[in-house]
């Protein structure tokens, strides 16, 4: 299937103007992927800029074989590349952040394309001072791949402070921060997401996180990226445990960490029902949508997730935890 991007040969990448000052910072942490990896630095060579901008590349991987292929790109990109060893997505989401100088931080998964406009989108998007994260729209590549992790309203939308977001209403496949709105929010969770027991819930944590410390986010669908994921039939059923698996632990870290914030959510969520009934009776027919094996994945992740806060003493995650800095 082609790349969406345009047809040239030997491309000359633009990277924004010759201003020193960093636009928009992408993370791409990449663990076990490199011919997928390569694909997509071959889309990365089209986007264009009015400004500068930087693509921190994380390998995650055990080996040097990605390390030693990233080589070659070091002339075509603007690129930096750094190794996070301990295995999983957040820790090398993690690390970095911690190298990253743009005003703007953005995350984009290893197995997704960029538009050409991707780095420009993001500027706009976050022109409005009321955006504090953002999340941008993602279209499925490969026709053939299982309809996940993907979002393609053409509308925005906008997620206002200490609202409810449910899983997979946002993802991190493509997402943004303003700089000092990451810093204060903190880091991604590392018992949660892919690597961890809990394969999932990251993103949803770390979004509602911020929803609950006071950020409003937006949906950004001129932020646009193609998700090439190469999931089939088969693999939903494992797809759909691991979803369910995060989301309880995602539930059980945020109502121990920020019960207030969670009080106010509720009473916000009642208020937007019309009551404490109407929303009771919300509350019901939505889990009750959901499968029981469902519930039951969830409730059991959530009561394990919270002995995983016991042990490391009931702290959320933040940049300045010596218990976390270890990891970066």
């Amino acid at each position: 299937m082609p790349l969406p991007i345009p047809t040239r040969s030997n491309p000359a990448p633009q990277h924004g103007s010759s201003d020193t000052t960093v636009a928009v910072s992408f993370i791409l942490a990449t663990r076990g992927r490199t011919a997928q990896l390569v694909e997509a630095l071959q889309v990365w060579t089209h986007v264009q800029s009015r400004a500068t901008w930087e693509l921190i590349v994380v390998d995650n991987n055990a080996d040097d074989q990605t390390w030693d292929v990233l080589q070659e790109w070091r002339d075509r990109l603007p690129m930096r590349m750094i190794r996070e060893r301990r295995p999983g997505v957040t820790g090398a989401r993690n690390a970095g952040f911690v190298v990253t100088t743009g005003t703007i931080v953005a995350v984009i998964d290893d197995d997704c394309y960029p538009a050409p406009s991707l780095v420009d989108a993001w500027i706009d998007v976050f022109a409005d001072e009321h955006v504090d994260f953002a999340v941008g729209r993602i279209e499925l590549f490969d026709p053939d791949d299982l309809p996940i992790t993907i979002k393609t309203a053409t509308k925005p939308a906008w997620y206002p402070p200490f609202r409810f977001i449910p899983p997979g209403e946002l993802h991190s496949a493509s997402m943004a921060f303003r700089r000092e709105v990451f810093v204060d929010v903190g880091p991604f969770d590392l018992d949660l997401g892919p690597g961890s027991p809990f394969r999932s819930g990251d993103d949803t944590e770390l979004f509602q996180r911020a929803s609950l410390l006071g950020y409003t986010g937006r949906y950004s669908p001129e932020a646009l990226i193609w998700h090439h994921h190469r999931r089939r039939a088969a693999d939903y059923a494992g797809l759909q445990r691991s979803y369910d698996l995060g989301a309880g632990a995602a539930y059980a870290c945020i109502a121990l960490l920020l019960p207030g914030a969670v009080l106010r959510l509720c009473w916000d969520a009642m208020g937007r029902a019309g009551g404490s009934v109407p929303w009771a009776k919300q509350v019901f027919w939505d889990t009750r949508g959901r499968h029981g094996g469902s519930l039951l994945v969830m409730a059991g992740a959530a009561l394990r997730f919270s002995l995983v806060l016991a042990r490391r003493g009931w702290r959320r995650p933040t940049w300045h935890n010596p218990a976390w800095d270890r990891h970066l």
